[in-house]
């Protein structure tokens, strides 16, 4: 492979070339990786310079060494010729031929361009045999990974649907509750259920008058892995919305969720929820966000909520405070990222 900005031969199991330092394939890489690496015309030039250089001087090395050598030689064979009788000078001369021979074809034979190739081809399949190992053990302790996410989401769905069957009555209990009802109480208008959560306008409210609930603990049925930034739950919560906590699941993340726990039994009131990736305006669109999201407060109130596709504070009002310990959001449906499927919650405040 040929380095399009410096013209340095690379082989083609690079990512970067190693004069320049330009990446090869930037289209697949975050910012940080393409220019980690990258080294400025400056310093360019400079390593051109150098490399010059250094070519120059084994030219004149190279150029001085063989007229001494030249000179040496020709000593020798003045000495030789003096010492040796005239009958032996032509049988030495002979066998000299012949060494000369010999030490000039073992002097060619790392310079034949076969046993080069060859040489490459084994160092070529001793790479490609590495590589092979090496993506055969991440494709095991990915596949490991994925395994045990898949339990841990597994277990935390299973939780979740138990405590709704806790909390939400059968059908079978609802039509005995109303018929006994009916029974007993006279008939009446009926009245509007009460609706827990309502959104609200997060401007108009003064939270100031308000404590801020810091959850003790956070937990994730799924969350992705990177080097870089940290996309656990506790990231959700840190106060900094360029931060988020993100899935690692294929598709856009449905049943996937977090848990805030709290140090013991709060009354909620409001709840704020920074939806998508806010470390920029083009990371919002690009990413996934939340349209529907099954939030649960406490043992006492769960509920589906959809939000709307915009990049603002959502708002979560409650008509009477709720008693809760903890607080869970698992994403049921999604709006697609216009280039990748990563959905996430930037962060959540929760106010008493």
């Amino acid at each position: 492979m040929k380095c399009d900005r410096c013209g340095k031969e690379f082989p083609d199991t690079e990512l970067y070339c190693d004069r320049c330092g330009k990446a090869v394939f930037p289209e697949y890489m975050d910012e940080s990786d393409i220019w980690a690496y990258y080294k400025t015309d400056e310093e360019l030039a400079e390593i051109l310079k150098a490399e010059q250089e250094e070519t120059v001087n084994v030219e004149i090395a190279s150029q001085k060494e063989k007229p001494e050598e030249s000179k040496v030689d020709s000593e020798k064979k003045e000495v030789v010729s003096e010492e040796i009788p005239e009958e032996d000078i032509w049988e030495e001369d002979f066998f000299d031929e012949e060494e000369e021979e010999e030490e000039d074809e073992e002097e060619k034979i790392p310079l034949n361009p076969q046993k080069k190739k060859e040489k490459r081809k084994i160092s070529f399949l001793i790479l490609l045999i590495l590589l092979l190992c090496l993506g055969i053990g991440i494709a095991l302790g990915m596949k490991r990974m994925k395994d045990l996410d898949r339990q841990e989401k597994e277990y935390y769905e299973k939780l979740h649907k138990e405590v709704v069957h806790q909390d939400t009555p059968t059908e079978e209990t609802q039509e005995e509750m109303e018929e006994n009802t009916n029974q007993d109480a006279p008939q009446q208008e009926e009245t509007p259920k009460q609706e827990y959560f309502q959104f609200v306008d997060p401007d108009e409210i003064d939270f100031s008058q308000y404590q801020k609930i810091v959850p003790v603990s956070t937990e994730q049925n799924s969350i992705k892995q990177s080097d870089t930034y940290d996309y656990s739950a506790q990231s959700a919560v840190d106060g900094d919305s360029s931060t988020s906590w993100q899935e690692n699941e294929s598709g856009t993340g449905e049943t996937t969720g977090i848990q805030l726990n709290f140090d013991g039994n709060h009354k909620v009131r409001y709840i704020v929820l920074y939806l998508g990736n806010w470390r920029s305006d083009q990371l919002w669109e690009y990413n996934a966000r939340p349209q529907n999201m099954t939030i649960q407060v406490g043992d006492s109130q769960t509920k589906e909520v959809e939000f709307s596709n915009e990049k603002k504070k959502f708002c979560l009002s409650f008509d009477e405070p709720l008693e809760a310990s903890y607080i869970s959001m698992y994403i049921t449906s999604a709006y697609q990222g216009s280039r990748w499927d990563d959905n996430g919650i930037s962060e959540v405040e929760v106010y008493e």
